[in-house]
């Protein structure tokens, strides 16, 4: 997580610090702008809290291991998808 979080932040700083005075020209041109200008800086601060809080909770939850015993169905699939990259080699080798 520390890896990305400089990178989300300074990227969503930088894009309000470029919409955040488009909301700010004077004259029609500035009425014309205000209200995306500013609808769109803050729906980049929601992004981003979203990317550093909301987004890593959900996925550590979906993410996490389960020892519950597997429905048939989705056993299937599981082992479909284990085979692939062994069907795969087998393909290229043949």
């Amino acid at each position: 997580m520390r890896e990305v979080t400089g990178a989300v932040v300074a990227t969503s700083l930088v894009l309000i610090a470029v919409f955040v005075p488009v909301s700010l020209f004077p004259g029609a041109t500035g009425r014309l702008y205000q209200q995306f200008a500013l609808t769109i800086a803050f729906s980049i601060a929601i992004s981003a809290f979203n990317a550093l809080t909301l987004s890593p909770a959900l996925a550590a939850l979906l993410l996490r291991h389960r020892d519950r015993p597997q429905n048939r169905f989705f056993a299937g699939i599981n082992s479909v998808i284990r085979s692939a990259p062994r069907a795969t080699r087998q393909s290229f080798i043949d």
